[in-house]
C-alpha cells in the first residue's frame, strides 16, 4: 500500500547510487535554482517548496500539531522508512552504510555535472526534511517536535538520505551551542565549485519570532568558512564543530574541517 501510494503521488523519480529510481514529489521544473557563481551562500526558497509539498500532500505543514497528520503518514513512512523516535544504535550506522554503499572507507563528496542535476538531489533532500518533519509531529517525538529533536531528527533524515542514495551526506555537531543537522560536500564541475548542503530538520525551534520561522532550512553554500547565526544560543554561531556520524566512521566523532579536507579529494558519481 505504500508503495502504491507514493508511486501515485509521485510526479517524477530521480536516480539513486544503485541506479535504482527514487520518487521525487517535487517538479524541479516548476522550482527555481540558484547558480553558485553568483552566490557564494544561498537560501532555497523554502516557503515555495513547502507550499508545493502540501499541495501533492493536502495538507499544510504549518498547520500540523503534535499527534497531526494522519493522512501523509502512507507517503511520509515510504519516504522515511527507518523513523525512530530514539537515536540508533552506534553499530547500526555502520550496517546501514555497509548495506547501502559496500565498503566506504573514505569520507566523499558528491559529484555533479550542473545545476540542474544537482537540483534533483537538493530538491529531493527537502522532501525526505518534509517528509520527516511530519512523522516527527504524528509520533510526537519527546512530545515537543521540533524542539529539543535536533540529534534524533538527525539522526531519521540522515539514515532516510543514505537510502535515498545521498551517499555523501553526513551528521554534524555544534558542542558549543547543542546543535546538530545535516552536511552534504559536494564538487559542482561546470561552475569549478566546491562547498556543502545544509539541511537542518530542526531548524524552526532555532527562531523566536514565528513570522520568520523555517521549517526544513536548505542552504547551499561554496565559502570555506561561513556562519549559521540564528536565535539560538543567544545568537551563537552554529557553524559545524564536528562531524558525528558518517558512512565511514559510523558514530565516532572527527574534526569537521578535517573531513571536508578528505570529502572534496573524494568527488563521488551518483548515476
Amino acid at each position: 500500500m505504500e508503495n502504491n501510494t507514493l508511486k501515485n503521488t509521485a510526479v517524477g523519480t530521480v536516480k539513486r547510487n544503485n541506479n535504482s529510481d527514487f520518487p521525487l514529489l517535487i517538479d524541479s521544473n516548476k522550482q527555481s535554482f540558484v547558480s553558485l557563481s553568483e552566490h557564494s551562500k544561498h537560501t532555497l526558497d523554502i516557503k515555495a517548496l513547502e507550499a508545493s509539498l502540501d499541495n501533492v500532500l493536502g495538507c499544510k505543514l504549518s498547520d500540523i500539531s503534535l499527534g497531526g497528520g494522519k493522512k501523509q503518514l502512507d507517503v511520509c513512512h515510504a519516504l522515511v522508512k527507518r523513523y525512530s523516535n530514539k537515536e540508533i544504535g552506534k553499530d547500526l550506522y555502520l550496517r546501514f552504510s555497509r548495506e547501502f554503499f559496500g565498503n566506504n572507507p573514505r569520507p566523499s563528496a558528491m559529484f555533479f555535472q550542473n545545476t540542474d542535476e544537482m537540483s534533483q538531489k537538493v530538491f529531493l533532500m527537502y522532501q525526505l526534511s518534509y517528509a520527516h518533519y511530519i512523522l516527527g509531529k504524528y509520533h510526537k517525538m519527546k512530545d515537543s517536535f521540533p524542539s529539543y529533536c535536533c540529534g534524533i531528527a538527525a539522526d531519521n533524515v540522515l539514515i532516510a538520505f543514505w537510502e535515498a542514495g545521498i551517499v555523501s551526506a553526513v551528521k554534524v555537531g555544534n558542542d558549543s551551542y547543542d546543535h546538530a543537522y545535516l552536511v552534504v560536500p559536494f564538487v559542482l564541475e561546470n561552475q569549478n565549485s566546491e562547498g556543502v548542503i545544509v539541511i537542518d530538520p530542526t531548524s524552526d525551534q532555532l527562531i523566536w519570532d514565528k513570522r520568520k520561522k523555517v521549517r526544513n532550512l536548505v542552504m547551499l553554500i561554496t565559502e570555506e568558512r561561513w556562519s549559521y547565526v540564528t536565535d539560538w544560543g543567544y545568537g551563537g554561531d552554529l557553524y559545524p564543530e564536528k562531524v558525528e556520524i558518517s558512512t565511514c566512521y559510523g558514530r565516532r566523532d572527527v574534526s569537521y574541517g578535517d573531513y571536508l579536507k578528505e570529502a572534496f579529494k573524494n568527488p563521488v558519481v551518483v548515476v
